[in-house]
């Protein structure tokens, strides 16, 4: 990756997402790009490098966004 920007997801949403889950919707916005994006899980959150920076919003699968809405109501 040329350009590599650090992603941190809150401890909101890290309890709602599973490591493959994130891996794979990663392939799915960087398509082409080297798959490793260097995950880690570290103090309650998901740290991961991209080529792009990335949004909670887009990188959140839609059964994803769904538990978190639920969880508000």
């Amino acid at each position: 990756m040329a350009n590599v920007f650090a992603n941190v997801f809150s401890p909101q949403e890290t309890g709602y997402i599973e490591r493959e889950e994130l891996q794979k919707r990663l392939e799915e916005l960087f398509p082409g790009s080297d798959r490793d994006f260097k995950i880690q899980h570290v103090n309650d959150r998901w740290i991961f490098k991209t080529p792009e920076k990335v949004t909670e919003v887009n990188t959140l699968t839609l059964s994803v966004q769904e538990k978190i809405e639920k969880k508000k109501r």
